[in-house]
């Protein structure tokens, strides 16, 4: 049975044979790609605020009205439902 890192060897060998520019293009993206994730992962370790949509969403899901509430009224509401359960 074939196991992931054999496949990705082997697909490495294809690119390699075939059309070694692929490869660099393909370590280009995702070297991009990864610096990008850190780079949200960093603003988002040093800023954990959730957004409003978030609130909404989780005020939804622990059954909250959500009509005519600012975020403070949600966060508010979300801790008394979650210290109550």
């Amino acid at each position: 049975m074939i196991e992931y890192i054999e496949l990705v060897a082997i697909a490495l060998g294809i690119l390699l044979f075939f059309k070694p520019e692929y490869l660099k293009k393909f370590a280009a993206s995702l070297g991009e790609a990864v610096s990008e994730f850190l780079g949200e992962f960093k603003r988002y370790r040093s800023n954990p605020k959730p957004s409003d949509r978030e609130l909404v969403l989780i005020a939804e899901v622990l059954g909250i009205d959500v009509e005519g509430k600012t975020a403070e009224q949600l966060k508010r509401e979300i801790v008394d439902k979650l210290m109550s359960t």
